[in-house]
């Protein structure tokens, strides 16, 4: 009898910290105007992000230190609330979501991290929910 071989991929989360500058550019709109207690709001926000990411790899012969740099884009949609009784002080809660990931980092000749010498790309998700408490003064 003839066997037929199978093949079967893994995949694994490697928790790593990757400090990130992340930008926001975007828009609020009021939807709801409550005259001396709150405004509710909407808003989106297109999200720039640059990432550092250094290893310290314990390579046979001594250590492996490398530093690698990512850059993307993404995006925030989120919802507002906040006071309009203390004027010109506003105090507010936002609650959201951003997806934003990078999905490349490469070192200064160009060469693209992979982990452990793989064939799997190194990226870094920061998407997921988010709430702020914020204050601003109006102008």
């Amino acid at each position: 009898a003839e066997s037929k071989g199978t093949s079967s991929t893994l995949s694994y989360i490697l928790l790593c910290r990757a400090p990130s500058d992340i930008y926001t550019v975007g828009a609020i709109v009021s939807l709801l105007k409550i005259e001396n207690v709150l405004d509710l709001c909407v808003g989106s926000n297109l999200c720039f992000a640059e990432s550092v990411f250094g290893t310290n790899e314990d390579a046979r012969r001594g250590r492996l230190l490398s530093e690698f740099k990512g850059k993307d884009e993404g995006f925030e949609l989120y919802a507002e609330a906040h006071s309009n009784f203390l004027n010109p002080i506003e105090v507010g809660f936002q609650l959201g979501y951003r997806g934003l990931a990078l999905k490349t980092f490469k070192d200064k000749t160009g060469d693209e991290a992979l982990f452990n010498n793989s064939s799997i790309k190194m990226e870094m998700d920061y998407s997921g929910a988010f709430f702020y408490f914020t204050t601003a003064i109006r102008l």
